[in-house]
């Protein structure tokens, strides 16, 4: 829940210094209001909540190494699956709006996948409780799962989910894409 609301709270301020970036004229046509930006931030956190609650539901650890009473998740044994723009743009309703407003969607939902892919495949967990395997010498007979809150770990990705890195990771993107288009429409 603690990365949850740090998650939405990123995206939540990504998407509101995205709208405003001064300069960029057709951004100011997308989001003519502060109500629409606002707007936009809170149709963007959709998808990457219910996106997130789906990969939370889903997520597999391929391997703990035990010794004693506690195990060790080592970076990258988070393995699958790996939150990705399409799971994320499946929840995003794409009745009446234009191209550039999913566009900006889309450059932001990137953005979350890049980062969520290098928090993911960077977290760790030194503690995680085994009590079964203190009481066996060479190997530890099946057990029970062993619920551990996911803030209770640390990732060597975190810096790429700050609100500087997403929002760098994004802007590229969103004016690249801007770029396409009109090369596109000026060829027909």
């Amino acid at each position: 829940m603690k990365y949850f609301r740090f998650l939405f709270f990123c995206f939540f301020g990504i998407s509101v210094i995205f709208c405003g970036i001064a300069g960029a004229k057709e951004l100011f046509a997308l989001f003519p209001a502060r109500e629409s930006e606002e707007q936009f931030a809170s149709e963007v956190s959709v998808p990457i909540e219910k996106a997130w609650k789906a990969w939370q539901d889903s997520v597999r650890i391929e391997e703990i190494d035990v010794e004693g009473g506690r195990g060790f998740l080592m970076p990258g044994e988070m393995s699958t699956p790996i939150l990705t723009l399409s799971d994320m743009m499946k929840f995003f309703d794409r009745k009446n709006k234009t191209q550039e407003y999913i566009s900006a969607v889309r450059a932001v939902l990137e953005a979350v996948e890049n980062g969520m892919r290098a928090w993911q495949i960077g977290y760790t967990h030194t503690n995680i409780p085994f009590p079964c395997g203190a009481s066996c010498l060479f190997t530890m007979t099946p057990s029970n799962n062993v619920p551990v809150v996911l803030s209770s770990g640390e990732s060597f990705g975190d810096k790429m989910m700050t609100v500087n890195s997403l929002y760098g990771y994004m802007l590229p993107r969103a004016k690249r894409r801007r770029e396409r288009v009109k090369s596109f429409t000026l060829k027909r």
